[in-house]
């Protein structure tokens, strides 16, 4: 569908006259200064302005209506997976000077250049499984696009303008299979919640019933308890074997907690980089367990002496491996394990 119908140069003279434009056609005129010169309808250019302005170029420019359709596929954000595009428009020539500024000799040759520019701007801000949002885009794409106002730029407008979208059927296929495992997981996810919600009530309930058994055998005079104790031997069992597990637990984390501690001062107390000052204060702050005796001896220590540091911090690193050994020692001759029966 050609725009620009002719090209021819022009030059002025003493008797020559230029002709009119068709009724379905316009002429621009161009001179080297780079202006130009609309002629339309029944006008002409005068000898006198064409000896004036010395124009040199004639172009013959059709104003018609132009109709054009496009089907394609237009990429998504999922890579791999596109869109099915229809579009049909219909554009009519507003303003000739700016396609002759423009070169758009050709309307086809230029949607098709620029159509899969503006169908992208809007698919590839999608994936394939929001098709219901792409679809409402595109039936409004005038305004979802720069379609409108690239065409006024270059000298045309817009009289109709359809967009539509959709999936191909192995597309299809696929946004309904991972629509379906998507909530085959929200309801295994609901399930799950509901069975934790439950089994939280259910050990809820359990402890409340423990707690309110304790607490009535406690208030109670040692008949009545004896007789509560025998009335429920089973559930008290239960209950002090829950409090030995609990308790070793508990002991559990303690000693992990304090040898963690220990490998971290350890890990300290020997890099090379350290200094005296900062081994000093890793003793008196992580480890919380440094001989008060041996600190406060060295509370006069000249702090510019990295020497005597160093050695203060070996001292009191040997001090603390001996109060380590011999709380271990006091601990396997009075620790004893037993067991609820």
């Amino acid at each position: 569908m050609r725009i620009i119908t002719e090209i021819q140069p022009v030059r002025g003279g003493l008797f020559k006259n230029e002709p009119m434009p068709n009724i379905d056609s316009s002429f621009v005129y161009t001179n080297k200064r780079g202006k130009y010169r609309l002629i339309t309808g029944k006008d002409y250019l005068t000898r006198s302005e064409m000896n004036a302005e010395r124009y040199s170029m004639r172009y013959t420019v059709l104003e018609e209506t132009y109709s054009y359709q496009y089907e394609d596929e237009s990429s998504s954000k999922e890579l791999g997976r596109t869109f099915k595009v229809r579009i049909q428009l219909k554009v009519k020539v507003k303003d000739p000077i700016a396609i002759v500024q423009n070169d758009i000799k050709d309307i086809r040759h230029y949607l098709d250049m620029k159509i899969d520019f503006w169908m992208r701007s809007i698919t590839e801000e999608h994936s394939i499984e929001e098709i219901i949002q792409v679809k409402n885009k595109f039936r409004n794409i005038k305004e979802q696009t720069n379609i409108s106002y690239d065409l006024k730029e270059v000298g045309f407008e817009i009289i109709e303008l359809h967009g539509q979208v959709d999936l191909s059927e192995s597309d299809e296929k696929y946004v309904k299979e991972k629509q379906k495992i998507r909530q085959q997981g929200e309801l295994d996810r609901d399930r799950l919640e509901a069975k934790q919600k439950l089994d939280s009530m259910k050990n809820e309930k359990e402890n409340e019933e423990r707690d309110k058994l304790i607490d009535k055998i406690l208030r109670s005079d040692s008949r009545t308890a004896s007789i509560l104790v025998a009335e429920n031997k089973k559930e008290i069992l239960v209950i002090l074997e829950q409090i030995r597990q609990e308790e070793l637990e508990d002991k559990r984390k303690k000693e992990e907690h304090q040898r963690n501690l220990e490998e971290k001062l350890a890990s300290k107390i020997f890099t090379d980089d350290m200094d005296a000052r900062e081994r000093i204060n890793v003793w008196q702050t992580v480890a919380g367990e440094a001989p008060q005796k041996e600190l406060q001896n060295e509370q006069n220590v000249k702090l510019e002496n990295p020497k005597t540091w160093n050695d203060t911090a070996t001292r009191l690193g040997d001090t603390f491996d001996e109060d380590k050994r011999t709380k271990s020692a006091e601990g396997e001759q009075t620790d004893e394990g037993g067991k609820w029966a």
